[in-house]
């Protein structure tokens, strides 16, 4: 159980990935506390400024707390509605291939500044660049969300085992994006991580990273190739229904 309190001017709003338990207001602040239950880490942040949407899947809802303006780009509506409707459509998928997504709610939010250039994972909380461009941003969409299943869920060490979480990843954005339609843009994807796995050389997708150069080539290229390849040859029904029974 992890859990915290933040105070903050009366404007700011918090997004975290933890149950709200109180929340006080004095001197124009504004004092939260959060409790983090069934969390691998606690999630704070805070803007003035959200946009809120949501969607339903089945039992959980997704929260979107989206910032209108987002690293220099103006965020659209549709921009936005773009996000929330990928998010909606792998967690559908996923809960099919995988498992129900087993928690009531999932937060999806802008990438902070200082954020990676992409998305970010936590529990039950995942971030997105708004910037990327409208297909980017959908497949990004995709590999955050796979990431509720394969670090969340799977609980892997993201330092020793990243293979478990990445290559995973990955794979799934990929599966999901050639379900949604893009089966065109998922082949281009699949080349380029094959030329990515070549430069991987023989290390073992299971290796521990001596670098940020090894990071990519070996987890998001050799990682998810290795596991397209093993579903190949095995049959893809058969091969997630292995995954769905892990």
């Amino acid at each position: 159980m992890r859990g915290c309190f933040i105070e903050t001017p009366s404007e700011y709003e918090i997004v975290c990935n933890g149950d709200l338990l109180s929340q006080t207001t004095e001197n124009g602040k504004i004092t939260d506390t959060f409790q983090a239950e069934q969390r691998r880490e606690l999630v704070l942040i805070a803007d003035t400024d959200y946009v809120h949407m949501e969607r339903t899947v089945g039992d959980t809802k997704i929260l979107g707390y989206f910032y209108p303006q987002h690293n220099g780009k103006t965020a659209t509506q549709s921009d936005m509605e773009n996000v929330m409707d990928a998010a909606a459509s792998a967690m559908e998928y996923f809960n099919r291939v995988y498992m129900v997504y087993p928690f009531d709610t999932l937060i999806v939010t802008s990438a902070a500044g200082n954020m990676p250039p992409g998305g970010m994972e936590y529990s039950g909380l995942f971030t997105v660049n708004i910037g990327l461009d409208t297909e980017d941003c959908k497949y990004t969409t995709y590999h955050e969300m796979a990431h509720q299943w394969f670090y969340f869920l799977v609980g892997d060490d993201e330092n020793s085992e990243a293979w478990l979480d990445e290559s995973f990843a990955e794979f799934s954005a990929l599966l999901c994006l050639e379900e949604s339609g893009g089966k065109d843009t998922a082949d281009v994807s699949w080349q380029s991580n094959k030329a990515a796995a070549d430069l991987a050389g023989d290390k073992a997708v299971n290796s521990a990273y001596s670098s940020w150069f090894d990071y990519p080539q070996l987890y998001y290229g050799k990682g998810s190739v290795f596991l397209k390849e093993l579903m190949d040859t095995i049959g893809k029904d058969k091969f997630l229904s292995i995954l769905s029974d892990l």
